[in-house]
């Protein structure tokens, strides 16, 4: 029962960690690519 309950929470932990890195990431990325493509449009369109 104790290891399980180990393995269990150690997998759980885990799962937490990547989440709350693995998102943030990437919601930034494409935040940032948006703006980037946003910004690459308004340059386009003063160009021509």
């Amino acid at each position: 029962m104790r290891g399980w309950f180990a393995k269990s929470l150690k997998r759980k932990l885990s799962l937490l960690i990547v989440f709350a890195i693995v998102l943030p990431l990437l919601s930034t990325g494409v935040v940032s690519c948006r703006i980037a493509a946003s910004v690459m449009e308004d340059k386009r369109g003063r160009r021509g």
